[in-house]
């Protein structure tokens, strides 16, 4: 059961800087960093398509305010693609890390029936899966209270929203390297086709992450 936990949203105060502080496109980011990018804006596409499905929006909207775990109690600030390039510069992950978020999210909406993506949810639901996929992927990773500041929310929160997204998809953090491809293959597909992005970087992206999926068989 898909169930509301205490969301104060999220908080610039806990994250140290403010978004205007992020990394963009612009500043020189490696092959690997580009890719929590591509997944921000297929992300942020989708919320789109699920909300113009939905009741339009209003503070008290009944959507905006779904009794999921993962929801806010208002729209946070920073975007969803700053948001992104913030996990980017600090989780210190391997780009695989967020083809593997996303795989966990797109997992989760199809399990949990009360899951859908909207703006109140979408930032607290990517730095969650981000989480559980470097604590499954990554040989190293810190303790939740850094992630907690990294991601402007409280030490509290992060264990709950860990814990729930565990449960949202049934603890099956397994991938398989054909379905980590086949998600890689569409996310870099959807960044050529709606992000514009070029061709030679597209490709070098796929490149660098294809290299980091050696571990998703341990």
């Amino acid at each position: 059961r898909c169930r509301r936990g205490r969301s104060s949203g999220i908080n610039a105060e806990y994250m140290g800087i403010n978004s205007s502080q992020v990394l963009s496109k612009s500043s020189g980011m490696k092959p690997g960093d580009r890719l929590s990018g591509l997944v921000a804006e297929l992300l942020s596409r989708a919320v789109e398509n699920f909300e113009s499905f939905a009741v339009p929006h209003t503070e008290d909207s009944s959507f905006n305010n779904s009794p999921c775990s993962f929801s806010s109690g208002k729209v946070p600030s920073i975007s969803l693609k700053s948001y992104f390039a913030r996990m980017g510069q600090y989780l210190r992950c391997s780009s695989s890390c967020f083809v593997l978020a996303f795989i966990y999210i797109d997992r989760g909406l199809q399990k949990l029936s009360s899951l859908r993506l909207s703006r109140y949810n979408v930032h607290r639901l990517s730095l969650a899966a981000t989480v559980l996929a470097i604590k499954y992927n990554e040989d190293h990773y810190y303790e939740n209270a850094y992630y907690a500041r990294v991601g402007g929310i409280t030490l509290r929160e992060m264990n709950f929203l860990e814990q729930e997204m565990l449960l949202a998809i049934n603890y099956d953090a397994y991938v398989k390297p054909e379905m980590y491809e086949n998600y890689l293959r569409e996310i870099l597909r959807n960044a050529e086709d709606g992000a514009k992005v070029p061709m030679e970087e597209v490709e070098e992206v796929g490149k660098a992450a294809r290299r980091e999926d050696t571990s998703l068989c341990r």
